[in-house]
């Protein structure tokens, strides 16, 4: 899982850099109710669909920054490894398809961490250990 509100601003980069008449700012607002968009940030509705098919011990939630993080990401490997039941091999990871850097504006992430506080709320409350204090100063920030 990455941060909803980096992972929805990381698609609209995305396709702001493959389509020339797209804006990514121009966009927010309109992308927040585009289901091609809702749809990949709602962890909720993701998580709840798959328990109902695959059993929970069958089931790993990571989160994306903390296979990032240079202090935790070779336990967070670890972890990944053991739940396949194979070997861990340290690996050399680069993030690929990064797209450009835009910065988004406070008032953006603060309505795209509105529209998804859902999500939030159901992560915080599933998965309270895991937590990465990215999604931890935006709920600081902006659940007031």
């Amino acid at each position: 899982l990455r941060n909803p509100c980096d992972r929805f601003w990381s698609h609209l980069n995305f396709h702001e850099s493959r389509f020339a008449d797209f804006i990514a700012l121009d966009q927010v607002e309109n992308c927040l109710n585009n289901p091609q968009y809702h749809l990949r940030t709602d962890y909720k509705r993701t998580i709840t669909e798959l328990v109902k098919a695959v059993h929970p011990k069958d089931i790993l939630i990571l989160f994306f920054e903390n296979l990032f993080d240079p202090e935790i990401q070779n336990a967070e490997l670890k972890r990944i490894t053991s739940f396949l039941g194979i070997d861990y091999i340290h690996p050399d990871l680069k993030p690929l398809n990064e797209s450009k850097k835009n910065t988004l504006p406070v008032f953006y992430r603060k309505s795209i961490f509105q529209h998804f506080y859902f999500v939030y709320e159901f992560i915080f409350r599933h998965y309270p250990d895991q937590i990465p204090q990215s999604w931890l100063d935006d709920s600081i920030t902006f659940n007031k």
